[in-house]
C-alpha cells in the first residue's frame, strides 16, 4: 500500500461500518461485507476510474488473482 492511512483520524466516513466490525466481529456483521469481496467487486476496484477506452487494455491479472487469494476457505472463513 502506497499513501495509505496509517490512524484512525484518517479515514473516511466510508470506514465507519468496517470499524464497527473490527470492534464487535460477529458473524453477522461479517455477511455484510461478503460482497464486498465477490470477483465482480474486486475486478470493479481495479477497473473504477479508468476511462472506458483503457478498460479492455487493464490485464486481468490483477483482479483474478486477487480473487483467487481471497476465495480459499482459510480466508472465506475469516
Amino acid at each position: 500500500m502506497q499513501n495509505g492511512n496509517a490512524y484512525a483520524e484518517g479515514l473516511s466516513e466510508d470506514w465507519h461500518d468496517l470499524q464497527a466490525y473490527w470492534a464487535a466481529p460477529t458473524a453477522a456483521a461479517r455477511e455484510k461485507f461478503r460482497a464486498d469481496f465477490a470477483p465482480a467487486a474486486i475486478k470493479e476496484e481495479y477497473l473504477a476510474g479508468l476511462p472506458e477506452e483503457l478498460k479492455p487494455r487493464r490485464s486481468p491479472d490483477t483482479w483474478t488473482l486477487d480473487s483467487e487469494r481471497l476465495a480459499r476457505h482459510a480466508v472465506r472463513r475469516c
